[in-house]
């Protein structure tokens, strides 16, 4: 009557192992994923994660930083880029030696190296590009300050003196703008050299007098050899030609002055804005002192 035994096939004590191998660790009523009554193996609850620290720590109120902790993040991270940037240039140099030698500009008759996007770092390329362009609108003023000399020439043979003031003043005054103070600006750029600003700021204090100067064009000390504005009034009476290339001069002079007493302003900022100051300019000084008198 076996099969009529509703227990044979369901007996929890049946040794139900076939060649010696033992049943899954199952329930005895169903699968090995089953309860005894068919539902899920009761598992253990995980172990429950250990409290992580805070990022912050016990003491971290999260608060920020003080303004001088900021400052000092800042001008640590400006240092930084400075350096990489100088490592850059270092190894172009290195790599490329002559290009520092290489003649340039200007381009119709190459005498000096000159390349300010490939030299100056690129948080000083804006404040000398700037001053770059001054320079050349001095080189324009000091050209048509010489044609306004020789239109008085032509007019007056007599002006011979004003003439030759006009011509020294372009002749010496577009290598010496060049060597007083865009030089300097350039290679303080280069080397982010305090002393070399300073250098500059009193070079180009000097040709922004001289721009205001030529701009009044006032009547004593070569008036005539000016392009200015009473210059200019004082030409219309003699030659009214002469005296509208005097008014032309005027003008480009006094945009030269403006502009450049922007500019020196933007390098001030510059200056400022990286950390530099009057220490500095001392210490570097007394450094070149010692250097040269070894």
């Amino acid at each position: 009557m076996a099969a009529d035994n509703p227990w044979a096939n369901d007996n929890p004590f049946a040794n139900n192992n076939v060649n010696g191998t033992v049943p899954a660790a199952g329930g005895a009523w169903g699968s090995s994923n089953s309860g005894a009554w068919g539902g899920d193996a009761y598992s253990a609850p995980a172990a429950a994660e250990a409290p992580t620290a805070s990022s912050g720590g016990a003491g971290s109120s999260g608060k920020p930083g003080s303004k001088r902790e900021a400052d000092l993040n800042r001008r640590e991270a400006e240092l930084n880029r400075r350096e990489a940037e100088l490592r850059r240039l270092e190894l172009e140099i290195r790599n490329n030696p002559g290009a520092k030698s290489t003649k340039n500009w200007p381009r119709f008759c190459p005498v000096v190296h000159h390349d300010i996007a490939g030299e100056i770092p690129a948080q000083s390329q804006i404040p000398v590009r700037r001053a770059y362009w001054a320079y050349l609108g001095l080189i324009i003023c000091l050209f048509w300050n010489f044609i306004g000399g020789s239109a008085l020439l032509i007019s007056d043979g007599s002006q011979v003196s004003a003439w030759l003031w006009s011509a020294i003043w372009f002749v010496g005054g577009v290598p010496g703008a060049y060597i007083l103070w865009y030089a300097r600006l350039y290679n303080a750029a280069i080397k982010d050299s305090a002393f070399g600003y300073a250098i500059f700021f009193a070079g180009f204090f000097a040709n922004l007098v001289f721009s205001i100067w030529s701009a009044v064009g006032p009547p004593f000390l070569g008036e005539k050899s000016h392009t200015g504005f009473i210059s200019a009034i004082n030409r219309l009476s003699d030659n009214t030609g002469v005296g509208i290339v005097y008014f032309i001069g005027a003008g480009f002079w006094t945009l030269e002055s403006l502009w450049s007493l922007w500019v020196y302003k933007l390098v001030y900022r510059a200056f400022r804005g990286q950390g530099m100051n009057a220490a500095q300019i001392k210490r570097e000084a007394a450094g070149r002192a010692a250097s040269a008198a070894v």
